[in-house]
């Protein structure tokens, strides 16, 4: 073997095993991170566990409320009115037909809307 040869092996097994430690080490790291996390709540007491669910619990309530109030009703709903600042889709097929004359994309009703969201404030 040539020592040029010798030389390139030698520097892919290096690098090889310094991708080996790097990949150890961030995992070693994240562990630790993680246990920190567990040891930090197996020290908490009960109210403070209970007072933390608690808060979590509303902002889940708050952000699906949110969520809700930007999902996809159907047109049938007593709030429906068109003011330009809905989305609206369309989900029935594009139907073409011929009238003789011409060919005519028949009028398609709109089948749900759903509120914009507020516009980003200067801060988002």
């Amino acid at each position: 073997m040539d020592w040029r040869d010798e030389y390139e092996a030698a520097v892919i097994e290096r690098n090889r095993l310094i991708m080996a430690l790097t990949a150890a080490e961030a995992r070693a790291k994240a562990e630790t991170a993680r246990a920190n996390e567990l040891e930090a709540a197996l020290l908490m007491d009960y109210d403070e566990l209970s007072s933390l669910i608690e808060a979590l619990h509303k902002r889940v309530i708050e952000l699906e409320a949110r969520l809700a109030e930007q999902e996809w009703r159907p047109v049938t709903e007593d709030d429906w009115t068109f003011d330009g600042h809905q989305m609206i889709e369309v989900r029935e097929t594009r139907i073409w037909e011929w009238n003789g004359e011409v060919w005519q994309i028949l009028p398609q009703a709109v089948n749900d809307w759903r509120p914009l969201p507020p516009p980003p404030t200067a801060t988002e």
